[in-house]
């Protein structure tokens, strides 16, 4: 019943493996710093894997886990990893067994009380839990408009109440633990038009809409989003928030 109600990105997983954007190195730098051990990680609702990939750059072993079969079969192949089909809250890891935890523009999509309960169970003492996510792109001024005339007008109505949380930059989340302080971070590319195109229509709210009307709403801005490219380059950037605690 979970993954039916929850999984809004495996119709979209080819996609979101191509088009979602790269978190920045010093992102990670941060989190690697507030952790003692380097001997397992977990990253949750881990999508197509690419921070486990990160991870595994600096764990000896990594655990990533999603309920989105298709996701996960597209995810990153690293000898370190293992991806396993699970929910946040039920994961089946050992007891006393994890340093850190992370979850990537995910945790809105997990039922907190009971994950809260899950990540004193899998931690060792001292671990690290970090969760972050990312508002949206900004790239020029004409661009900006349509991104959020796209996701404000748009696709009014097609968000999932989720999203609020991403909105308010996961404050509403209250967890037991000791909040470590964190500092902002932004993603940062240069695009084409099509690369922008293809990472909006991985959005959970365009395939709600593509539901309902049987057509794609990013096609009401895609010509003159190209027009505003002009066959250009252009450099984006994509603020992204942390919030991260002791256990």
């Amino acid at each position: 019943m979970m993954q039916e109600r929850l999984d809004r990105f495996s119709e979209v997983s080819e996609g979101y493996a191509r088009f979602r954007p790269r978190y920045p190195e010093t992102l990670y730098q941060f989190i690697f710093s507030q952790v003692q051990g380097r001997q397992r990680a977990w990253d949750v609702g881990t999508g197509n894997g690419q921070v486990a990939v990160e991870l595994a750059q600096e764990f000896s072993e990594v655990i990533a886990t999603d309920i989105s079969a298709s996701q996960l079969a597209h995810a990153f192949q690293v000898p370190n990893i293992t991806y396993r089909i699970c929910p946040a809250e039920n994961s089946g890891i050992e007891s006393t067994s994890i340093n850190l935890i992370t979850a990537a523009q995910a945790a809105h999509w997990f039922h907190m009380d009971f994950f809260a309960h899950e990540v004193p169970r899998v931690s060792v003492q001292g671990a690290c839990l970090a969760i972050w996510g990312y508002t949206l792109l900004e790239i020029t001024p004409r661009i900006d408009v349509l991104v959020r005339h796209l996701y404000s007008a748009i696709l009014a109505g097609f968000w999932d109440p989720h999203r609020d949380l991403v909105n308010r930059h996961y404050q509403d989340f209250q967890l037991p633990f000791h909040e470590i302080r964190c500092p902002e971070f932004e993603m940062q590319h240069a695009y084409h038009a099509e690369e922008v195109l293809g990472y909006l229509r991985t959005w959970s709210a365009v395939s709600k809409y593509q539901g309902k009307y049987g057509k794609d709403p990013v096609s009401e801005i895609e010509s003159e989003l190209v027009a505003a490219f002009d066959g250009r380059r252009l450099r984006g950037r994509t603020p992204v928030f942390m919030r991260a605690w002791r256990i």
